[in-house]
């Protein structure tokens, strides 16, 4: 297993220079890369195949990543990465910055300041919601 960049997502940063210390314990190993006015989060991490691990163990890596991405955003916006997303090495890390620095700071023009939540809903009787929600709507 090769070591790579795990990257947590980008942040804006003003000063063009080193944006830590994180509010994230060292033993994450969490830092950032810098480009222009951005920094790439990221940590250093063995390349895996998520595909053929154990429910188990990714379950665990994805709480892992989400709770990293929740601690920044305590203290900067934050445009998160894909659960899994890798790169071979710093200078990998770098053209990712320059091929989307652009389209990252028209997003960070459209998010600062704002959070991302995700909700989950259940119907104990989906069969009947849907029945009434066909009943309610002419286009169905």
């Amino acid at each position: 297993m090769s070591e790579g960049r795990y990257i947590y997502g980008i942040i804006k940063n003003t000063e063009g220079k080193n944006v830590e210390p994180f509010s994230i314990s060292t033993d994450e190993g969490v830092y950032t890369i810098n480009y222009k006015d951005i920094s790439c989060v990221v940590s250093n991490s063995p390349i895996q195949d998520y595909t053929s691990m154990l429910k188990e163990t990714l379950g665990r890596l994805l709480i892992k990543h989400q709770t990293i991405i929740e601690k920044i955003m305590k203290d900067y916006t934050i445009i998160p990465m894909k659960f899994g997303t890798f790169v071979a090495d710093n200078d990998e890390v770098i053209k990712v910055l320059k091929r989307g620095y652009s389209k990252f700071r028209e997003l960070f023009s459209m998010i600062d300041g704002k959070i991302e939540l995700d909700l989950t809903a259940a119907w104990i009787d989906l069969n009947s919601i849907m029945q009434e929600i066909a009943r309610e709507s002419n286009q169905i």
